[in-house]
């Protein structure tokens, strides 16, 4: 027997012997199954059995792995049942936008975020689908209201980062388009995070250290303190006189 053979057979066996003892399943085994899924979902909603957050977590599941696509047939399902769930219509916009039907995508996520303003990532997603049908401008906007109202994911600030690559390759303009915005909506809280991000972009470390000590309640979460503590170690010489308090 060939010893490429016997040594690939030897590997099978120690995986197999190692998933047993485990007592699961190997970990390629896929995490969704389409049909069987929508045959779950059917029966259960006959039987009146659907549970709202179960079917929350594994669209969640769908689309964390890439394959939205092939939950089209549980999505309609999911929103007649709980039309008041906006997850189920935010994955729909998601997965039109990924099919290329841009228009229907932005008119069923300005519709959820109209009924549902305070669902948190439906900004920053629909701020993916303006920028997928090339409107810049309107995906800028809906990126900088979504960290203005509340913590954004870190995949969102980089996504901001790409957008404000396509914008504008000149940051120090942006950035002095930036002040005169802040100077005229000193509201939008989410235009100075901005301005710490493009900052901190541009090298501008201190400057952008210099910007959150001015407004401390930026700096409230921790990873913001410990960036303005770094950057005081690492520019002593342009540390605020205040720095070691």
């Amino acid at each position: 027997m060939p010893v490429r053979f016997v040594a690939a057979l030897l590997l099978l066996v120690l995986c197999s012997s190692a998933t047993a003892e485990l007592g699961r399943p190997p970990y390629f085994t896929r995490p969704v199954s389409p049909t069987d899924d929508l045959t779950l979902l059917r029966r259960e909603i006959t039987a009146g059995t659907a549970d709202e957050a179960a079917w929350r977590q594994r669209i969640a599941i769908y689309t964390s792995i890439g394959e939205l696509r092939d939950a089209e047939a549980l999505l309609p399902l999911l929103i007649k049942q709980w039309p008041d769930q906006p997850a189920f219509q935010e994955a729909q916009m998601i997965l039109l936008s990924g099919q290329g039907k841009f228009a229907e995508a932005a008119v069923l996520g300005e519709d959820v975020l109209r009924r549902f303003p305070g669902y948190p990532t439906i900004r920053a997603n629909l701020a993916r689908v303006d920028a997928a049908k090339g409107d810049l401008p309107a995906a800028l906007n809906s990126m900088i209201s979504a960290i203005s109202l509340g913590p954004i994911r870190v995949d969102d600030w980089a996504f901001l980062l790409q957008l404000l690559a396509k914008a504008d390759h000149d940051g120090r303009r942006t950035v002095q388009v930036l002040e005169e915005k802040m100077a005229a909506h000193p509201e939008v809280t989410g235009l100075r995070y901005l301005q710490v991000m493009l900052l901190t972009r541009l090298g501008q470390l201190a400057a952008a250290r210099d910007v959150l000590r001015a407004h401390p309640d930026m700096a409230s979460h921790p990873e913001l303190q410990r960036f303005v503590a770094d950057i005081d170690l690492v520019n002593p010489a342009t540390a605020s006189p205040d720095a070691s308090r």
